[in-house]
């Protein structure tokens, strides 16, 4: 419950402060995403965040309320890779909580990643400024290689 209440606390005070600007909810969801990159990006890469600061800039370009995706596949694997994990993550949740009614278990880990997918939906997105389909593979591989793992390491 504390830590539910932090991250709640967190998410509410940035929405506060973004309001309180005269900015908009997508500016707000805009600028989660772009944490959310960015975090995931400098800890997968950490001896490289020097040049990714700089290369971030390129990344996510803001035009009109969208984010442009088209980059190197390796800045774009982290996030690609992160999503790719919570959507197996949420679905393997959701489902162990309708067989095995584990509710009380799981609820946090499902929410967790539901809201992982919700802020970063605009990456799988169609059409002009896309994530690439050339930036897909590696962090399909990683994907497979982290569930595999987690799955021998739960055997154990």
């Amino acid at each position: 419950m504390v830590f539910s209440f932090i991250f709640l606390s967190s998410l509410l005070k940035h929405f506060e402060e973004i309001l309180s600007t005269g900015a908009s909810i997508q500016t707000w969801l805009n600028e989660q995403r772009i944490w959310m990159m960015k975090s995931v990006t400098a800890y997968t890469l950490g001896s490289l965040d020097a040049i990714l600061k700089c290369t971030m800039n390129n990344f996510a370009l803001h035009q009109m309320g969208r984010l442009n995706f088209q980059a190197s596949t390796m800045i774009l694997a982290p996030i690609v890779s992160l999503i790719i994990l919570n959507m197996v993550s949420f679905i393997g949740g959701a489902a162990r909580i309708f067989i095995e009614g584990s509710w009380n278990e799981t609820f946090g880990q499902v929410f967790l990643s539901l809201h992982i997918l919700m802020v970063n939906y605009p990456v799988l997105r169609k059409g002009k400024g896309r994530v690439p389909t050339s930036a897909t593979p590696l962090p399909l591989v990683t994907t497979n290689f982290l569930v595999c793992f987690g799955h021998m390491d739960l055997k154990c």
